[in-house]
């Protein structure tokens, strides 16, 4: 379209331009809207695109651009991969205008949808159902590095959690983002079908689950910095007998109008106490007086704090209205004291000592820093800051029993037989449902599935059945997963160029003898030439043992000039068994054959070629290209010497082969024929 009125007509394809006043163009522009899809498509051309608005005049012209490779490009006639992927409709602008959206205009409370769907089906329109773990949607956020918009900065993924029936695609949400210094995207957090969160892992049986090596902590935040108050925590509703409603909280105060400012408490709002308990027993209970009571469940001189450690002899009447009361009176034994010391800025501590010194063992909390410590003499061994991290001061261990497989010693709650335990010095073991599943040796060796794991260090994978290592990618794209292994000199914190000649990476192919595991086969990547910036030349070697040895021998070589190289003396090139068949020569030597194979046998008619003559016949051949090598000999059936074997007339499916008798008589010989067909290119 122009600017001088020319329009294209929608009643002729490809379409003819016309003119007319405002109105007819828009009457053809309607027109246009309506049969768009009848277009024809304009592959690898700008497009014109115009859309018809409300007023008479009122036109919108958009460029858009469609590749070779069917991308629509709008903005830009460059397409480019963005995290890896080139998309089929790409938006770009120099600074505004990049976003899209998708907007409802109805009187009811349904808002606009941005679905993506996926089916196992092979063609559009089909509904193959998913399985569990497929990936139904994927919505990631890339960054330019400066050389392309390849890195992924963060992702949120639509799988399928579960089963799939008619009706019922069960789903789950993973969230992922890439760390600082890391190429790749990591699984951060993941909503399960049950409406289970995971942050750092997969939650197992809980609302919400929190995994990590080393920092699995909760948060609560008042955000507010002005003001007089301030309040973090967590609260418990429960039913009360009419209605749910706060039952129990724990906060975190900040208030400069409070008498207890910068204070974590723990509150039960209805009548009754707060109760700790472990292993199934009442171990301390805080009752709605006030008291607390440790060690049992009945403070009979309400003493503010009851210790019961063991009560076979009773608890005696209160004297003096003591407020901290310790009981051990089933057996003879003293029981220490305690001293506690108060100041918003000062440190409480419970001490421990004998005559030589009163603070042989100290616990320590610091009102200051928030601070809890144990100290011995002097020298803090434990300390556990306000943000609830625990440290292990240097040179300290945090010893845990050995464990077994069905009793690990560290474990999560609630799921006793899983989880690490130590089968022996310098090797930590993973059990889960109170079995072994992985273990890593004291050579360094990530063992899964064997309790016997190899010498050298790396990942060993063994069992009785069927064992696999998988990495699937389910992407409308050509990408996929990549297998790495990678080689330098130096050392990791500091690599050095590799040499020519350096073995770069080696696939072992292993079979088991009877007494020990040895080499049928290998593959060996190697630097084939000088490395440089930019610049690493390689070739691969594939490797066999013969019969009756156990160390593979190179026999094909990949060169980085892509020269195929056989290197074995006693190997040859060619076709093996299925690749050839065999056909005869029904009527006469010059009777065609037709014989769709790369390789065969011909057997010839056994009429007689005179002296010095040549015999002609053609060999139909689907898989003969024109730019093909046919090659042809005589195998058996003929006087020794006495023939000469040509082929030419080479064609898409077909050529000729010529015998000629080179004798002085006439001979009568069903020769039989060799063929072989050598595919070659002109570019």
């Amino acid at each position: 379209m122009s600017n001088t009125g020319e329009f294209y007509d929608h009643t002729t394809f490809p379409v003819t331009r016309s003119t007319g006043s405002s109105a007819n163009m828009r009457a053809e522009l309607d027109l246009i809207e309506t049969g768009f899809n009848k277009l024809p498509p304009m592959t690898g051309n700008a497009l014109r695109l115009v859309k018809v608005g409300s007023a008479a005049t009122d036109l919108t012209v958009s460029s858009l651009y469609e590749t070779t490779s069917n991308q629509l490009l709008y903005g830009t006639s460059a397409s480019r991969s963005v995290g890896g992927t080139s998309g089929k409709l790409q938006v770009e602008a120099a600074s505004t205008g990049t976003s899209v959206s998708i907007i409802r205009n109805s009187a009811d409370n349904i808002g606009a949808l941005l679905i993506g769907g996926k089916s196992r089906a092979t063609s559009v329109g089909g509904v193959a159902a998913v399985t569990s773990g497929d990936e139904l949607l994927q919505l990631a956020a890339s960054g330019a590095d400066g050389t392309n918009m390849t890195p992924v900065a963060a992702v949120i993924q639509f799988s399928v959690d579960g089963a799939v029936a008619t009706g019922q695609v069960p789903g789950r949400i993973d969230f992922y983002t890439t760390a600082v210094g890391s190429g790749s995207p990591v699984s951060r957090m993941r909503l399960t079908n049950a409406g289970l969160l995971g942050v750092g892992g997969t939650p197992a049986n809980r609302k919400i689950e929190l995994h990590d090596a080393t920092r699995a902590i909760l948060r609560a935040q008042a955000t507010q910095t002005t003001g007089t108050d301030a309040l973090s925590g967590i609260e418990f509703w429960a039913w009360d007998g009419s209605s749910v409603s706060t039952g129990a909280s724990i906060n975190y105060s900040y208030s400069l109008q409070s008498i207890d400012p910068n204070t974590l408490s723990i509150t039960n709002s209805r009548a009754g106490g707060i109760t700790l308990w472990t292993s199934g027993t009442k171990r301390l209970t805080l009752d709605s007086g006030g008291d607390l009571i440790l060690g049992g469940t009945t403070n009979t001189a309400s003493s503010r704090l009851c210790v019961i450690a063991a009560e076979g002899e009773g608890q005696p009447a209160s004297v003096n209205g003591d407020d901290i009361r310790l009981i051990r009176n089933s057996v003879a034994g003293a029981t220490a004291a305690v001293s506690v010391i108060a100041g918003t800025t000062a440190v409480a501590r419970y001490q421990l000592g004998d005559a030589t010194a009163a603070n042989r063992g100290v616990l320590a909390f610091n009102n200051s820093t928030g601070e809890l410590y144990l100290a011995q003499s002097g020298t803090t061994r434990l300390s556990i800051d306000s943000s609830g991290l625990v440290t292990v001061a240097s040179g300290g261990v945090l010893a845990l029993p050995a464990g077994a497989a069905a009793t690990p010693s560290l474990t999560p709650t609630g799921d006793a037989d899983t989880g690490l335990w130590f089968p022996a010095a310098n090797t930590v073991a993973i059990s889960t449902a109170g079995s072994e599943r992985a273990r890593i040796s004291s050579s360094g060796v990530l063992a899964v599935g064997t309790q016997s794991p190899a010498s050298t260090p790396g990942i060993q994978v063994a069992g009785s059945t069927y064992t696999e290592v998988r990495l699937t990618r389910n992407v409308d794209s050509t990408s996929a997963h990549a297998f790495v292994v990678a080689k330098s000199r130096g050392t990791e914190s500091a690599p050095v160029i590799v040499n020519n000649g350096d073995t770069i990476a080696n696939i072992l192919f292993v079979g088991y003898d009877g007494a020990s595991y040895v080499q049928a086969a290998s593959i060996t990547s190697s630097c084939d030439g000088t490395p440089g910036v930019s610049d690493m030349p390689g070739r691969i070697a594939f490797n066999t043992s013969p019969d009756g040895a156990s160390t593979p021998i190179e026999r094909m070589r990949v060169t980085s000039t892509g020269d195929v190289v056989l290197t074995s003396s006693t190997g040859v090139a060619g076709y093996s068994a299925g690749a050839g068949g065999t056909v005869t020569q029904l009527t006469s030597k010059s009777t065609g054959v037709t014989l769709n194979r790369p390789s065969g046998q011909i057997t010839m008619n056994g009429a007689a070629l005179a002296a010095a003559t040549a015999v002609s016949f053609t060999l139909t051949n689907s898989v003969i290209a024109t730019t093909d090598v046919v090659y042809a000999c005589i195998d058996s059936a003929a006087t020794a010497g006495a023939y000469s074997v040509t082929v030419d007339a080479v064609g898409a499916g077909s050529c000729q082969i010529s015998v000629r008798n080179n004798t002085a008589g006439s001979l009568s010989e069903a020769i039989v024929l060799n063929f072989v067909v050598l595919r070659a290119a002109t570019a």
